[in-house]
């Protein structure tokens, strides 16, 4: 097949020359593809950041809200009415991000955005340990007497629960 050593030469020389591109070519394509998966993830961390600080905005926001509910001489006296309002209030400025808001005295006597009061009997809501040391929580929805079902377009239920 191969009549003189110069072809010889030549084919081996080309088979070399396409080995070596060859590894070239894939030692630098994994080498980018690593370096834009490193870029990925690193974009989606930074977002995942900014979306965490956006929340934590938020929910600061909402604290705040709840705080200044609580402190209101009307609440601390259990005026139905301006509970009602306040939570009415605080539904308005969560733009449908809450089902329902309840202030819990610390009685466990609760009233809902609508003036309804009752008595807190939900065994998850009195034994639950993401009260443990809190003012305030979001918590789940929570099916109660007040809403048979929770309605499912989105948010949480957000409570007060005074010590």
């Amino acid at each position: 097949m191969f009549h003189s050593i110069k072809a010889k030469v030549i084919t081996i020389f080309s088979l070399v020359m396409i080995a070596f591109t060859s590894v070239l070519l894939i030692t630098i394509f994994i080498n980018e593809r690593d370096r834009v998966l490193d870029l990925a993830l690193e974009n989606s961390t930074k977002i995942s950041k900014m979306h965490a600080n956006l929340l934590s905005q938020e929910f600061a926001r909402y604290v705040v809200m709840l705080k200044m509910l609580s402190n209101n001489p009307k609440t601390k006296l259990g005026d139905k009415a301006t509970i009602a309002r306040q939570l009415q209030r605080l539904m308005t400025m969560g733009r449908g991000n809450f089902i329902n808001a309840i202030y819990v005295d610390k009685n466990l006597n609760l009233t809902d955005v609508l003036g309804n009061t009752n008595k807190v009997t939900h065994s998850s809501f009195i034994r639950a340990e993401q009260w443990v040391g809190k003012e305030y929580n979001i918590s789940t929805p929570v099916i109660t007497r007040f809403e048979k079902a929770p309605r499912y377009h989105g948010g949480s239920t957000y409570f007060r629960h005074a010590k």
